[in-house]
């Protein structure tokens, strides 16, 4: 896609740890067509989930100019129902807790950013995507 003029953003290669979300969130912005590629540890990722649904909201409101084009190395109902190892993954999300300072253990993420994903998660996958070959 480089030789044809086409730009690549690969998150693994193009931010560097410790550099702030917005410059991922600007990178998808920028974005057009997103590929993103659902492998079986996926949803235990907090920036991957977050990512999805910045690219969900994108798409939204890009009036038809922006497409998810998604590939599935994991069974495609996983990801939209979140069973198998995506429930699991968001199950311990959701459940994960956090001390900041001196003040008492709290959820480290919001229930609404939890239900922000699933939903996130289900509508991508309710799209028309690439799954790998044997998987039923």
């Amino acid at each position: 896609m480089v030789e044809k003029g086409i730009r690549v953003f690969r998150d693994d290669k193009e931010l560097n740890v410790g550099e702030k979300i917005e410059e991922l969130f600007k990178a998808l912005n920028d974005s057009q067509i997103y590929i993103p590629i659902f492998s079986e540890d996926f949803a235990s990722s907090p920036w991957c989930l977050r990512e999805v649904v910045q690219m969900i909201d994108c798409a939204k409101n890009s009036n038809g100019k922006k497409e998810i084009l998604p590939i599935f190395l994991v069974k495609p109902e996983d990801v939209k129902s979140s069973t198998g190892s995506y429930s699991n993954a968001l199950s311990k999300l959701e459940k994960e807790k956090a001390k900041y300072g001196d003040e008492e253990e709290k959820l480290k993420y919001d229930p609404d950013e939890v239900k922000s994903w699933r939903d996130a998660l289900r509508e991508v996958a309710s799209r028309v995507g690439w799954k790998l070959e044997g998987l039923e």
